[in-house]
């Protein structure tokens, strides 16, 4: 029966021939939130918005990390007064990881819950932003309110600070009662606010962004802590304006437009770092609306150092660096982050423009961009990011939609503990399918950074909302987030907003994902399993694969591919078996971080006689079907 080895040895070889293929490389740094993440707080009612707002400090000095979560329009403790917002706090401890997983603010976990901050009138919305840091030299952070009233009522506009303390009593703050600063003017609508020394005395200091006045006010930390009342036109330390507060007229390129309702927004973005490396945190604004030459609402970001010496009025044309966005109706400058992402010492401007159009027509829902411009010890006076940005990253156009509005929120935070900072860039209302659920994508700093990135095609983590009907889904989910060591255990987290989750009540949600890094990096084996003949190579189906020590086991798919993750630090001896195909066993020492390649080829087995009777009948044809269903058909 040759006739019978002469088919096989076809048959064979043709369906190698259909199976030639190149093994891919195993990859899994999708981080699902609604399947993923180690905790999510919910919103207390509907409608609270839970992750419109958020910031990151050591409130009560105990040297671990907390986070405060802004619920800007949540009801009043006894349902009773609409949209007085509420500021919950939740001090860091290894509590978190014994939480049950889902939580609200104010339920079952008090070892987590640290203090709960109310507004005390209708629609005050307090916790529209938040910031944190340490105002008053005690060693403990504290937190910065904003409280802003709908339907236009900017007179009504305050802002906030809770000086952190050990002890926090009562554990439920009223506001303005309980509030240790209060500050306002006559009308005020305040955009954005940062925290960081600007004068160089190692006290943080406080820059807010007031669209209303178009004024930046900053007002210096102080270890004797500040009044109690403060009044921001006439307090603050420094004030920057354009031509003394005139401002200038809509679309003529001028920074400021006074008293122009349709200018709010026009002052947007602010961030404090040290981007010249003298030690001194220096004060980046963003500008989204601005015109310049040829670039209408093109944006420019404006760079002045920090130093001792500041005057109490400063003109927006003394800027040390203006950065220039790239193309008209880019709206650069719309979020801001400072930090060395690539070693070097200097701090790197992060610059979103989660409006920008990409080249995209018809529409004024952007696409948006991120992108970025090193620091440096004497940095250009004019910048412009159509030539001069050093990184520029968005979603590829594969997936990107007009209106995910990529860089929305931004950060740059050493995630993955290598000492560089990370870049964290948010698209609040990209999804898969359908609706605004919002992606949160990370790529890693490094010294050999690459100048271009489409982050869903190359982000070192990408963390996605579901889409609907799942809890999370529809969210708007990376409108805010926090990065830092909540759970105690030396490693970064991150809690990413989404004020308009759970799925169609907008009660909000904070997912929280611990030791992100470590969750997106596989580490263990992996690799092909193949056999040869007639000179071609193909996969084997169903091979056996098992790590000795440990017992973890995987079975090749249809390519004989096969991956095993989440193995431990340390050495191991690897069996990989089939039959017909025989054993193959070998050592492999696991790595950090790292997945082991361990593609290796087998043997079939060609001996006709299957059955050892030294015959070839229908047990060796059955046999030689067998060989064939190994293989991929």
């Amino acid at each position: 029966m040759d006739f019978i080895r002469v088919k096989r040895e076809i048959c064979l070889g043709l369906a190698l021939l259909l199976l030639i293929f190149t093994a891919a490389a195993y990859a899994d740094n999708v981080l699902e939130v609604e399947t993923e993440r180690d905790m999510v707080i919910w919103g207390n009612s509907d409608f609270a918005k839970l992750g419109q707002s958020m910031a990151i400090g050591d409130f009560n000095g105990d040297g671990i990390d907390d986070v405060a979560i802004g619920s800007p329009q949540q009801h009043s403790a006894d349902g009773t007064i609409n949209d007085v917002g509420f500021v919950s706090v939740m001090f860091g401890s290894s509590a978190f990881k014994n939480s049950d997983g889902k939580v609200t603010p104010d339920n079952s976990n008090p070892s987590m819950e640290g203090v709960r901050i109310f507004g005390a009138t209708e629609f005050s919305y307090v916790g529209q932003l938040l910031a944190a840091g340490d105002l008053n030299n005690d060693g403990k952070a504290d937190l910065v309110i904003v409280s802003q009233y709908r339907n236009n009522k900017y007179n009504l506009t305050r802002v906030y600070v809770v000086y952190g303390k050990s002890s926090f009593a009562p554990k439920e703050l009223r506001l303005p009662d309980n509030a240790d600063v209060v500050m306002q003017r006559d009308e005020s609508r305040i955009s954005s606010l940062a925290i960081g020394d600007v004068n160089g005395d190692h006290i943080d200091d406080l820059v807010l962004c007031d669209n209303r006045k178009e004024r930046v006010y900053i007002l210096y930390g102080s270890a004797s802590k500040w009044n109690a009342s403060i009044n921001l036109a006439t307090d603050s330390n420094v004030v920057i304006t354009r031509n003394g507060g005139t401002g200038g007229t809509l679309n003529t390129g001028d920074l400021f437009y006074s008293n122009a309702e349709s200018a709010l927004g026009d002052l947007q973005g602010v961030a404090i770092g040290d981007v010249n490396k003298d030690g001194i945190g220096d004060i980046i604004i963003g500008v989204p609306k601005e015109d310049t030459t040829g670039r209408t609402n093109g944006g420019v970001v404006y760079v002045f150092y920090g130093k001792s010496n500041f005057t109490q009025s400063l003109d927006i044309t003394s800027a040390n660096v203006r950065i220039r966005g790239s193309v008209a109706n880019d709206q650069a400058g719309a979020s801001l982050a400072v930090g060395d992402i690539n070693g070097d010492g200097y701090g790197d401007i992060i610059i979103g423009a989660p409006e920008s159009m990409m080249g995209v027509s018809g529409s004024t829902a952007g696409v948006g961009k991120v992108q970025v411009v090193y620091g440096g010890a004497s940095m250009s006076a004019e910048i412009d990011l159509l030539n001069q940005a050093n990184i520029t990253l968005n979603l590829s156009e594969a997936v990107r939609n007009i209106g995910d509005k990529t860089g929305y929120a931004v950060a740059a935070k050493d995630i993955n503990g290598d000492g560089k900072a990370d870049i964290v860039i948010s698209s609040p209302w990209a999804k898969k399918l359908t609706d605004a659920n919002g992606w949160v994508h990370i790529v890693y700093g490094g010294t050999a950074l690459k100048a271009s990135y489409e982050l869903d095609r190359e982000a070192d983590i990408r963390i996605l909302a579901p889409d609907p009907t799942a809890d999370l889904a529809r969210g708007l989910m990376g409108t805010s987030f926090g990065i830092g060591d909540l759970n105690a255990d030396g490693k970064k987290d991150i809690i990413i907003g989404a004020p308009e989750g759970i799925f169609g009540t907008s009660k909000g949600f904070a997912g929280i994902i611990f030791d992100a890094a470590a969750k997106a990096v596989m580490q263990g084996i992996s690799g092909t399993v193949t056999t040869s003949l007639t000179g071609q190579t193909a996969g084997i189906k169903d091979a056996k694969i098992t790590i000795t020590e440990n017992g973890k086991t995987a079975y090749t798919d249809g390519n004989g591919y096969y991956a095993i993750p989440d193995v431990p630090v340390g050495a191991y001896t690897v069996k990989i078996e089939k039959n017909n195909f025989g054993t193959i066993t070998m050592n492999v020492s696991v790595s950090h971080g790292n997945m082991i390649d361990l593609s290796k080829a087998m043997t079939i087995q060609t001996s006709c006689d299957s059955n050892g009777d030294s015959k070839t009948g229908l047990e060796d044809v059955i046999y030689i079907l067998q060989i064939l269903a190994c293989l991929r058909p």
